[in-house]
Order: C-alpha cells, then structure tokens, then sequence
C-alpha cells in the first residue's frame, strides 16, 4: 500500500510516478503514524494536536518536525472526564468539547472558569435543542460555526450544519444542503478562509471517503437569541489533490501552520488508521502541458524531471497524448526539465509565487515543450558561445545553446559525435587557430564535465574560419552526429 512506498519515497528522495499519473511535490515529512484505532476528526488545543476517535483523544507528538507517537490523553489536563474531541472558539477562548452519553450520543458543551478556578460544563445547544454535535468547528472570526450531525432533514448519513453565534447562545442551525449528499459529509474544520471535510457521496471520489474544500460566506438578519435568517453563498467546491486524497479513505485533514496533517484508513496489515504530515498546505499550483517535438508530434512517455529548491528530485512521465501535470507547493523555486531519448533537453526555471488569490486551492497554469530531435548523420552550427571578445570562457548564454546537445547525449552516450571550433575575430590568421584550440580545450573540458558517459565524443579546432563556413561571428562550433 502507499504507506511502504512513503518510506521508500522518502531513503532516496526521489519519486517515480507511472505513465499519466500527476506528481506532486507534496511528500510526507517522515513515516506516516500508526493508530491504535479509527480516527473521527483532527483538531489542535493550545497547540497540541489530537486526534479523536470514537471515544477518547489521542495527544499527537512530533520530535524534530515528524510524527513519533500518539497515545491517549485528556485534552485538559486538570479534566479527568473522557473528552474525545475538544476545540477553543477563536474570539472568547472558551473550551468547546465533545461528550457521548451512555446512548452514544454526542453532546457539544463549553468549559468555562469558576470564581474558585473550577472548571464548570455549560451545555451547548443550537436552537436550544439537544442536537447530537460531532466534530464542530469555528469560521476564522468565530461567527458562526459548523458541525456534522444525523437529523430529521439530513440528505442521507450525516450531514453539515450551520449555526451563528448569537451572545451565548447558538440560532437553530440550516443544513447545508449545496454540499451534503446521500452519503456522509463528516469532520468539518476551517483554513484559512476555506472550510474542509471529508465525504463519501461524491462521484469522483479516488476510494470511498475523499476530503473536499470549499470558502463559505454567510450573511444573516437576527431574528432572536435563538433564531437567525440566514443565507450561505457557496464558493467552488474542490475535490483535493493526490497526496490529500487517494485510493484510500481519507478521513480527516487538518492545516496548522504551513503543514498539513491527514489521517486516512491503513494497509491490510494495520491496525486503525494512519496519520501523514505534509510539510505544505494544500493551496498549490498545478503545471500542466503538452510536449511536443518542432514539427508539433506529440511526444508521450518524454521524461518531466523536477528538482526542487531544497535538492529533492521528483520524476514523471507524458502520457499517451504527451501531457503531463506536475502539483508544485507554492512560493518556492523550481528547476523542470523535458528530455526524451534521441532529443534534445529543455529546462524550465519556475517561481510557484501565487498570482491568482481566488476562491480555488490549486491555481493553475500551463507550460507547453517543444523538444529538439536529432537524426543520425544530422549537421548543426553554435555560433556566439563566449562573447565578444578573445575570451575563452564559456558565457551562460553559450552554456545554454549547449544544454540540448548535453541532453541527448545523457539519453544516447554511445553516439559518436565530432565538433569543431572556429574562430573568426578580426586578427591574423594564426591568432584565430591559437584561440580556436584553446576554445575547443573549454568545450572539451566542459562537455566532460557535464556528460562524462559520452565515449565517442570528439573536439578538435578548425581554426580560421575559411570559405567554407557561415559568416564571420566571434566563434562558430560545427556538431555532427554519427549514426545510432
């Protein structure tokens, strides 16, 4: 399953995904965790991480930014009662926990001090009804929340509501029924402007239980302290990428910080589920093109190689139209390259800087390739590599026209490959064939360096430009390719 793959993933820093698939750069930091049991929502209390389950809280550690251990714990620690879900309102800090009574049914209350610094339960109860509350959560300015409950007007399992805050109290909450399906929608909680949750009734799902987001904003008129016209206007529902969302079920996320943690169902061989952090938010940016050769060929199964700042290397394929589609996290720099065998390479330096701030996680854009082929026997010229001057040091610029010639050769060392260096500067013949040599020495040495596989590379100086090559330039390089 792909949690031994994680592991493998993360030993070699590299990842290999198979023909049409997307890559994402999205790796986990370290092994994901193992759970005793199924989790029923993640939330995080004064910095702590739990995981709830169906009942009582797991208290999450981490040891130099990964995953160590989760072993059960009360959420307060002067509160001895069985707490299996707990959460602190974002304006008044009151503590909001979840209890089952002998029923199983849950019960929301709030934990406010005595004057004697006990701690006192105060029942919560949206529309003053006893409503069965699970896993609530708060908008960013506290306004309002959501939670997941069976009720008389749920579409199918377990729905989303929503309730505003009204003083103490909570106004009858609205199903919200633009998201909710015939399945379960479960485990809200809010980032960043956007609400998540995990859902099993949707036709795109990867496996059975997917993690969906969307940006809610509410406006509503008071009515009374129980009571509220309320009106929900719905952003673009997303379905999360892969590695949020796979084959498996994923049953709850959670964004703290700039890392992301998701706990989703184990291999055959585990026990409960298992919990993976992420060291991004889901907010990415998604490259996807076409490669193509200079005749506009598509060319499927060309290689898409991604190195990223921190020097992981991330590895894909075209599929069989030639596309490719690459999840890059944002605000990073990343170097691409395009190569096929018996083409050249392009390279492609990218800023994932967001440009679009809109209702949508991932923004996308499009990068499409034209990659150069080379045919036995073919002929090519380089003209310009080292200035203007009696240099004999490479330029970027000239570094760069050698790139494509670099790349073929990585994917076809074994074929033979003659270059000659002219030099055509207004001096003497003889200074022009001492400066050719010693230019065809940098070629030599660099084309070494950078393809030391390449056996039947050859580079000799033809000196003086005679009658027989282009027009004068500073320099002029003639590539000839044998045959295969």
């Amino acid at each position: 399953m792909r949690n031994k793959l994680t592991a493998l993933i993360l030993a070699l820093f590299v990842v290999s995904i198979a023909d049409g698939q997307t890559l994402s750069d999205a790796l986990p930091t370290g092994k994901p965790l193992q759970l005793p049991t199924e989790v029923t929502g993640i939330t995080v209390v004064d910095g702590t991480i739990y995981c709830s389950t169906k009942s009582l809280a797991l208290r999450v550690k981490e040891d130099y930014g990964m995953l160590s251990s989760a072993i059960p714990n009360h959420v307060v620690s002067q509160d001895k009662s069985n707490i299996c879900y707990a959460i602190r309102h974002p304006e008044s800090g009151e503590l909001y926990f979840v209890k089952k009574n002998i029923f199983g049914t849950s019960r929301l209350f709030r934990m406010v001090k005595e004057p004697n610094g006990a701690n006192k339960y105060l029942s919560v109860k949206p529309g003053g009804r006893n409503i069965s509350v699970e896993h609530p959560t708060f908008s960013d300015d506290g306004s309002y929340m959501v939670f997941s409950a069976k009720s008389g007007d749920s579409q199918g399992g377990r729905d989303l509501y929503l309730s505003v805050k009204n003083g103490q109290e909570w106004s009858m909450p609205i199903n919200l029924d633009s998201i909710n399906t015939i399945g379960e929608e479960t485990t809200p909680t809010f980032w960043n402007g956007y609400l998540f949750f995990a859902s099993n009734g949707r036709p795109d799902s990867y496996g059975g239980v997917d993690l969906y987001a969307l940006k809610l904003k509410i406006s509503y008129t008071k009515i009374d302290s129980l009571h509220n016209d309320i009106e929900v206007h719905y952003g673009h529902l997303q379905h999360l990428p892969y590695p949020f969302n796979s084959e498996n079920d994923e049953r709850a996320v959670l964004v703290k910080d700039d890392r992301t943690y998701v706990a989703c169902e184990g291999d055959s061989t585990a026990i409960g589920d298992v919990l993976t952090s992420y060291d991004c938010t889901p907010d990415m940016i998604a490259l996807s093109g076409v490669v193509r050769d200079k005749k506009g060929h598509l060319q499927p199964r060309s290689q898409v190689i991604v190195n990223t700042y921190d020097r992981r290397r991330a590895e894909t394929i075209t599929d069989g139209n030639g596309y490719y589609k690459l999840l890059l996290r944002k605000d990073k720099e990343y170097d691409i390259t395009y190569a096929k065998v018996s083409f050249g390479i392009e390279r492609y330096r990218m800023s994932t800087e967001r440009k679009n701030e809109d209702d949508r996680l991932v923004e996308e854009r499009t990068y499409n390739v034209s990659l150069v082929s080379f045919d036995p026997g073919q002929y090519i010229e380089l003209q310009s590599l080292f200035g203007d001057d009696a240099s004999i040091d490479l330029t970027e610029a000239g570094k760069e026209k050698l790139s494509s010639i670099i790349g073929f050769l990585i994917g076809n060392p074994g074929v033979e490959v003659q270059m000659t260096m002219y030099c055509g500067l207004e001096r003497d013949k003889e200074y022009n064939q001492i400066l050719a040599e010693r230019r065809a020495q940098t070629i030599r040495e660099y084309m070494s360096e950078q393809v030391p596989a390449a056996k039947n590379l050859t580079v000799t100086s033809g000196g003086n430009f005679n009658s027989k090559t282009s027009a004068k330039v500073n320099d002029l390089l003639t590539i000839k390719l044998g045959l295969f």
